[in-house]
């Protein structure tokens, strides 16, 4: 099939044939970068392809009956992901109904995602620090870091930890300048940026934590499986972010640096987090 993206859906459009919840799909509408979009995403396409605002049908594969005879009809609204319907009159009365209300409350809850990424990165960024330190001088910093202290694999206790608990919200942070900003500014512009807020702290939490499992995974192979590895294009490819920090003293302290210039993105699959 080649490159694609995922289709995220809030809520579950059933097989027409087995009756099978369908949760996700993919999709060669956009840029075929093997993003992940959801509802309030705004889409990124390649330029032979852009549709402003109007209505994408695809097809669903149902991996339960295997069938591929479905369609779906995806809506854009000012290049933003407003809904996906399984029937094309509803995708196109949706697309009418579209208003300045509609759009607030879809600010609303990308803010709230915004502050989920970032939430998590902190807490990853954290905790691998918190973990690099009591490597160097035996002091345990966080009562958090505990239980993975126990575990076979330190790292990949860290990173099942962070991506399963609940983070921590501010809810007071940026809350008192929505209304204000709503009124002075374009809200189409602010959705934008604010997205683009959004993206960037998901990128950063999904690019942290492809480095440690590159590195745990590193740390869990031989000498000859990382040279078996090293040899084959995928490994090569695998390896590349953390080959640089492998030469260094302090390793993780490397990898969080990598992680705060953006690198290890976009290998790690993140669709179940938000």
């Amino acid at each position: 099939m080649g490159l694609y993206d995922t289709i995220i859906l809030s809520t579950p459009i059933n097989c027409v044939k087995c009756g099978n919840p369908i949760k996700k799909f993919q999709t060669k509408a956009f840029e075929n970068a093997l993003n992940s979009y959801r509802i309030g995403d705004v889409v990124n396409y390649m330029c032979s392809s852009r549709v402003i605002s109007g209505i994408l049908e695809d097809g669903l594969y149902c991996r339960e009956c295997e069938s591929f005879d479905q369609l779906v009809y995806m809506v854009i609204y000012h290049m933003i992901l407003i809904g996906v319907c399984g029937d094309k009159v509803k995708a196109h009365q949706k697309l009418r109904e579209m208003n300045r209300a509609d759009l607030i409350a879809l600010y609303g809850a990308l803010r709230q995602r915004k502050k989920l990424w970032k939430a998590k990165y902190k807490r990853l960024h954290y905790l691998v620090d918190s973990y690099r330190s009591y490597l160097h001088d035996g002091q345990i910093e966080s009562t958090d870091l505990m239980d993975c202290l126990q575990a076979k694999e330190v790292l990949t206790c860290i990173l099942k930890k962070v991506r399963q608990e609940k983070n921590q919200i501010d809810e007071r942070e940026g809350s008192q300048d929505l209304n204000k900003d709503l009124d002075k500014a374009d809200i189409l512009d602010l959705y934008y940026e604010l997205h683009k807020q959004m993206d960037d702290w998901r990128r950063k939490f999904s690019g942290l934590c492809r480095l440690i499992g590159s590195y745990q995974e590193y740390l869990n192979m031989s000498e000859e499986e990382r040279e078996k590895r090293r040899s084959s294009a995928f490994g090569a490819l695998a390896f590349h972010d953390i080959e640089e920090c492998l030469k260094r003293e302090d390793v993780l302290g490397c990898l969080l640096e990598e992680a705060e210039k953006g690198r290890g993105w976009p290998f790690f699959g993140d669709e179940d987090l938000d």
